[in-house]
């Protein structure tokens, strides 16, 4: 298999790797910008520190998400932070099972049904953004109700990819017609990587899925994960780097 030049994969074997996070980060920044106030110049380029003083739960952020409505969301060692460009609010884990599984939150993303996915270092629960109440069906509790999630991507056919810790993958995608949210959960085999953490999954445009793993770069493939190879690159570096981030530039 070959990897295209348009995909950028941060690894912590890499070097610089805190430099390119850092210009992803502006770049995302600047998208913001040039959505809501137009082109981004040296004139109108502004930036604004969100902390524990303007309640923020920690300043110790481990993910971030925008969703449909324009809110964005904060995954933290503490719990879920939503902000609507004014004021924060925190969720937390309850005594009901209707709520955050652990309020260690790792990672986030929004299915075609405009719920949240939210990932724990104790399970998944899902979000409905309409009515902000916390769920997750009871066929999936078995295989998704304990793990350690480490990443979470939709793809364009509405399925969902959850990438835990342990060697675990899940594709889950929901029933087609069915009103009270059922889904298919499927294990991928990950026995190539011998149960090492299953660091990122990301969903390409073309619906290839990548994973990052503690042994390189992977794709699943008929429902297994595959080692990939490179071309114009050493092959042993990123065969064995760990790799922790995906991201797919907007050429076509």
């Amino acid at each position: 298999m070959r990897i295209s030049s348009e995909i950028i994969i941060f690894g912590s074997g890499m070097k610089k790797t805190k430099t390119y996070l850092f210009i992803l980060g502006l770049i995302i920044l600047s998208g913001i910008f040039v959505r809501g106030y137009g082109s981004v110049t040296k004139s109108n380029l502004r930036f604004q520190y969100l902390t524990t003083d303007e309640g923020l739960a920690q300043n110790t952020v481990d993910c971030i998400f925008q969703d449909s409505f324009g809110f964005m969301w904060f995954g933290k060692w503490n719990g879920l932070c939503r902000y609507d460009g004014y004021n924060f609010r925190t969720f937390q884990k309850q005594d009901a099972r209707k709520s955050l599984p652990d309020n260690f939150v790792r990672a986030i993303c929004e299915d075609t049904s405009g719920n949240l996915w939210i990932g724990t270092a104790a399970g998944i629960v899902i979000f409905n953004l309409k009515n902000e109440t916390f769920s997750l069906p009871e066929d999936l509790r078995p295989d998704l109700g304990k793990i350690a999630v480490t990443s979470l991507s939709c793809d364009k056919e509405g399925g969902i990819w959850i990438a835990a810790e342990k060697g675990n993958l899940f594709h889950v995608v929901p029933e087609p017609g069915d009103s009270q949210s059922r889904y298919n959960c499927l294990k991928i085999d990950t026995r190539q990587i011998q149960e090492i953490d299953v660091n990122y999954v990301y969903a390409l445009k073309n619906n290839r899925i990548l994973v990052g793993t503690g042994v390189g770069l992977c794709e699943v493939e008929s429902g297994k994960l595959q080692k990939l190879s490179f071309t114009g690159a050493p092959s042993a570096q990123f065969e064995s780097v760990n790799i922790r981030c995906i991201f797919e530039s907007a050429s076509d």
